[in-house]
């Protein structure tokens, strides 16, 4: 999770009031040693925004002279780098997601400060949300989870679909996002969305009480693929259906970052040992994959 704008405030006024041994003064960090900081240490870019195409985004230029500083205060940079480090990593700024599974690499987490890229005007466009769900044939009284909700865009779908008789599970890991949606579910009036606070192993979700899981460009950011996924398998009932909706790994034209992709040869190689036989592949969305599993013994 990425810290929000009122964090990163925060952490700069408590730099700029830390004190360091050999200096009569305390330690003043202006707005140009800020940028140099900034270009230097990735986690602070991070914080800055997150998007899955653009990568990591950092407004502004380091100011003409900015080096100079740099250079005549190495260590106390190296000092004041390493604190940022240190502090994002303890706030849970961002979930790194070097690591790799069965030879793709882990995507990283996007932000809660990154949700405006859930809402982007261009989305229902490319991701036709209506016609997908019409595709999955959700019907009022079922029960789904929408796990990796963010700030709803889905869910809210969804909560329509399956009515008053039905329900939904919002599933995220970020209280952030889970704030965010709550707020979007409050306005628009709809009282049978529930939210769940996951964790990177567990959607928390009772067992056996879903009829359909639908993962949207979320699968490949799980940082413990079989853990999360075995947990959601749990959940569903013994009919039910794991949907993921993934970009296409196969088509350099998309423009996503390649870890924010999968083929269907590497869904396929995942999901299946899982406990999982592809039922249905849909591909009329123009940049992604629709995928419908069943469960198996």
């Amino acid at each position: 999770m990425l810290p929000n704008q009122d964090n990163r405030h925060e952490s700069r006024s408590a730099f700029r009031r830390l004190t360091f041994p050999g200096r009569e003064k305390t330690a003043e960090m202006s707005s140009g040693m800020c940028k140099i900081l900034s270009s230097l240490n990735p986690l602070l870019r991070g914080a800055r925004a997150v998007r899955p195409w653009g990568g990591l985004c950092c407004r502004g230029r380091t100011r003409p002279g900015a080096s100079r500083h740099a250079s005549r205060g190495g260590d106390f940079l190296r000092i004041i780098s390493l604190l940022i480090l240190a502090g994002s990593l303890q706030n849970d700024a961002l979930a790194v997601g070097q690591s790799e599974y069965k030879g793709r690499r882990i995507a990283q987490v996007m932000g809660a400060a990154g949700a405006d890229w859930l809402t982007r005007e261009d989305r229902e466009k490319f991701e036709q949300p209506e016609k997908v769900l019409d595709a999955l044939k959700i019907q009022p009284g079922m029960t789904v989870a929408d796990v990796g909700a963010g700030n709803g865009y889905f869910t809210l779908r969804l909560a329509r679909r399956v009515g008053e008789s039905g329900r939904v599970f919002a599933v995220d890991i970020q209280p952030a996002m889970l704030d965010l949606l709550k707020k979007n579910r409050d306005r628009a009036g709809l009282k049978n969305i529930e939210l769940v606070l996951g964790t990177e192993t567990d959607a928390d979700l009772p067992p056996a009480a879903v009829d359909l899981a639908l993962l949207v460009d979320v699968y490949h950011e799980f940082q413990k693929p079989e853990q999360m996924i075995t947990a959601i398998r749990g959940a569903l009932r013994p009919e039910g259906v794991l949907v993921l909706v993934e970009y296409r790994g196969e088509d350099p034209s998309v423009p996503i970052k390649p870890e924010h992709k999968m083929t269907v040869e590497q869904v396929l190689k995942e999901i299946e040992p899982m406990g999982f036989r592809l039922r249905k592949k849909l591909d009329f969305l123009p940049w992604q994959h629709i995928f419908i599993f069943e469960k198996v013994n």
